[in-house]
């Protein structure tokens, strides 16, 4: 038994270590975001494009906007957000069968 909580509580602090590091690591690469040049066009069929290389010689309405790249969320906070939709999603389960078993007494 305590070498199951020695275990659990060495792999509990290197996970919270790995957690600890990617917030760090990411929150530094979006403060230093690289600038990136977008520019959107339309082309002869009246397609528009977007894209973050200058557009072709015949394209038509070219704008240029610049913007940061994108930098994916740290790791814990993208396990927060499926974990609110979980919740979220089994809350709604929840409610919709407690609804159905008070009308099912109501009908009783």
């Amino acid at each position: 038994m305590k070498n199951v909580l020695i275990v659990l509580l060495i792999a509990i602090t290197g996970l919270g270590g790995y957690l600890a590091y990617d917030w760090i690591t990411v929150a530094d690469k979006r403060a230093n975001a690289p600038i990136v040049n977008i520019y959107s066009w339309k082309d002869t069929d009246g397609l528009v494009h977007f894209s973050d290389k200058p557009p072709p010689p015949d394209a038509l309405e070219i704008q240029k906007t610049r913007g940061q790249a994108y930098i994916a969320p740290p790791l814990i906070t993208r396990v927060k957000e499926r974990a609110l939709e979980w919740f979220g999603t089994a809350k709604e389960g929840i409610s919709k069968r407690s609804d159905r078993k008070s009308r099912k007494k109501s009908k009783q």
